[in-house]
């Protein structure tokens, strides 16, 4: 079975608003276990980042200029993502975001199956607090164990595979493997 990992990161948090996707990954899972395969992309965008979006990703205007727009990856993007299943912590957000974005260039919208881990995690540890940086917390022996706590750009695209197998209702929240 294949699934897809997918993140953002925006110039903000508002879409409808004027706010732009300005990077998207992507990480392949077969079984649950990544295969190593990605999709990573900067979008350059005429969008200003607003400041509180900048010290999330620490992605400038200057640096995005060097890049190609989202419409440019979009054949790339769908050739990865295929017909199958997303994985998003927070789908709401970025799917509205894509779909946006894919709006905004005549595109179709997204209609994969989406899984989001964000209500994975609600249900599971019966919470309202599941942004990443608290979960990375909550789960952090997992993540020692699988040896991605110290890397020198920790990234939530690479975590939130391990937070997949945690919550994978089909394992009981066992971790399966990243």
């Amino acid at each position: 079975m294949r699934e897809i990992i997918l993140d953002t990161e925006t110039t903000g948090l508002n879409y409808m608003g004027g706010d732009r996707i300005i990077e998207v990954g992507c990480v392949e899972l077969i079984n649950h276990i990544s295969t190593g395969k990605n999709l990573q992309f900067y979008c350059s965008t005429s969008r200003k980042i607003g400041e509180d979006a900048k010290k999330i990703h620490g992605l400038t205007n200057e640096f995005l200029n060097k890049h190609l727009a989202f419409k440019e990856h979009l054949n790339n993007f769908f050739d990865f993502i295929k017909n199958d299943t997303l994985i998003i912590h927070n789908a709401e957000f970025d799917v509205g975001f894509l779909n946006n974005e894919l709006k905004l260039i005549g595109a179709k919208s997204i209609t994969n199956k989406i899984i989001d881990t964000m209500l994975l995690a609600r249900k599971k540890l019966n919470t309202r607090i599941t942004n990443l940086d608290h979960l990375y917390c909550h789960f952090i022996h997992w993540f020692d164990l699988a040896q991605i706590r110290d890397e020198p750009h920790e990234s939530p695209i690479r975590r939130e595979p391990l937070l997949y197998n945690i919550f994978d209702s089909k394992n009981e929240g066992i971790a399966t493997g990243v």
